[in-house]
């Protein structure tokens, strides 16, 4: 799946919408779903609505640190700038141990801006309607 940069900004309120139509289904949420919610959260620019995906206990991997994703996003946002993170492919991989959760596999870049060609994979693990874990895999210089 390819999100491009030009596509449409989602409103607050459409991500908010995605966003509750995945609480109400929780436990049997679809991981795909949860990412791509997440996704259109970033698109949006909403560090609130960014952080509503990940569990209370969730952590962002980055190289050696670990971040609590409400902390994590403010700043993630300031550092973008007016980059705009274009989705490259989403990948759901077989971990072999579903009640570990499901792991969904994000290639990215960021175009425009500072961060102008910084590219990455994210590797998410979710559980329920939740992110419970972020793994950063920067493939270029950080920005």
């Amino acid at each position: 799946m390819t999100l491009p940069a030009h596509q449409p900004v989602p409103t607050r309120d459409a991500v908010l919408m995605l966003q509750a139509a995945l609480r109400t289904q929780g436990a049997a949420a679809d991981a795909m779903a949860v990412v791509q919610a997440h996704i259109a959260a970033v698109r949006c620019g909403d560090a609130v609505l960014m952080s509503a995906d990940y569990s209370e206990s969730a952590r962002i991997t980055r190289g050696k640190q670990q971040h609590v994703p409400g902390e994590y996003f403010p700043l993630a946002l300031q550092r973008l700038g007016s980059s705009v993170l274009v989705v490259q492919g989403l990948t759901r991989i077989d971990a072999g141990a579903p009640e570990l959760g499901t792991h969904i596999a994000m290639q990215w870049a960021l175009c425009g801006g500072r961060a102008d060609g910084t590219r990455g994979t994210d590797t998410f693990t979710v559980v329920g309607d939740r992110i419970t874990h972020q793994h950063v895999d920067l493939h270029t210089a950080d920005f």
